[in-house]
């Protein structure tokens, strides 16, 4: 699996936790507050906070763009407070047209965002992009099937519905 991808991705997707959020702050200074005052210790945590989520933001694009180098067809976005892996697949059971308008019927694949239950924070987007990966190659081997994993929860709550009437 290590000759699969480039050397930096691979290192990236398995890499510690600890080092993971060791960078992180390495050039961030906090505002200093003086008096102890309640403001003043909310402004801090304030411009923590900010600058936690430009340094995922920036992690976020950089794992898009390795994606994308790597030519992996699935892209990570963030839908609140949640991450999602977006690709072109193949029609999901009981999804037949693909889509409302003329154009798309008779279409075999349709782009889909899949909830996993990834949160948006560093370690759940170096789980996203571990599943990049999986997913990635389930798509490129022509070997990828709908199963509970990518159908999601709302579908389980389905079938779970469909067995009680």
């Amino acid at each position: 699996m290590s000759g699969t991808y480039p050397t930096s991705t691979h290192e990236y997707a398995n890499e510690d936790s600890t080092d993971l959020f060791a960078d992180i702050f390495a050039d961030f200074e906090p505002h200093n507050t003086t008096d102890g005052s309640y403001r003043g210790t909310m402004a801090k945590i304030k411009a923590t906070e900010l600058h936690y989520q430009e340094v995922f933001e920036q992690k976020l694009v950089e794992a898009n763009t390795n994606l994308k180098r790597d030519r992996i067809r699935v892209s990570i976005k963030q839908t609140g407070n949640s991450l999602q892996l977006r690709a072109t697949l193949p029609l999901k059971p009981g999804d037949a047209s693909g889509g409302q308008s003329q154009r798309s019927v008779g279409k075999k694949k349709k782009q889909y965002d899949l909830s996993l239950g990834i949160p948006a924070n560093l370690e759940g987007l170096k789980t996203a992009i571990e599943e990049s990966y999986e997913l990635g190659k389930l798509i490129a081997r022509h070997t990828f099937e709908w199963n509970e994993k990518y159908l999601g929860i709302k579908s389980r709550e389905k079938q779970e519905i469909k067995s009680i009437g």
